[in-house]
């Protein structure tokens, strides 16, 4: 599965990607349905996913990972849970009115089990939901950036779309 940030479109890549077979039903459209809260800056319908009851935290976050693509990378089964590998392509992290461009790779695993109830669920894990499309990034923080951060930013978006473009013309 990848998301494509820039306008969040869900392209299912079953065979590369894994997904599609396992003995769970239903870990594709979690996954799927976590992904899309995440990067559009839903934190409660995000964390809404997971089973937090028996969690020794509960992930929040007051920063986001603005990001350019997601890809669900694979998959691996432990005992009754299968872990998801999910990597997002991060151009950097905004705290308040301040960006620091920091690009790379952010890679978490999500734990996925079925409930006592029979539901397919996220478990606990170290997987925060503060990952959010260029779109959405523009749309509800970068007006509230201070002017150095905006001017980051806007370099950070362009290196991205720049590296973008250019992996679309390689055969």
């Amino acid at each position: 599965m990848r998301i494509v940030a820039c306008e969040l479109i869900v392209v299912v890549c079953a065979s590369a990607c894994g997904l599609g077979r396992g003995p769970v039903a239903g870990i594709d459209e979690i996954v799927a349905a976590y992904i899309v809260a995440d990067t559009t800056g839903r934190l409660h319908a995000a964390a809404a996913l997971a089973e937090w009851s028996d969690c020794e935290w509960v992930p929040s976050t007051d920063t986001v990972e603005p990001v350019s693509a997601v890809d669900v990378v694979g998959r691996r089964l432990r005992n009754d849970t299968t872990l998801v590998s999910i990597r997002y392509s991060v151009l950097g992290r905004a705290s308040g009115a301040t960006f620091s461009p920091s690009p790379g790779q952010d890679t978490v695993v999500v734990p996925v089990a079925v409930n006592s109830e029979g539901q397919v669920r996220l478990q606990c894990g170290e997987y925060h939901p503060n990952h959010i499309s260029i779109a959405e990034f523009e749309r509800g923080w970068v007006p509230y950036l201070d002017s150095l951060s905006q001017a980051r930013w806007q370099e950070a978006r362009d290196a991205a779309a720049g590296a973008r473009s250019t992996a679309k013309r390689q055969p």
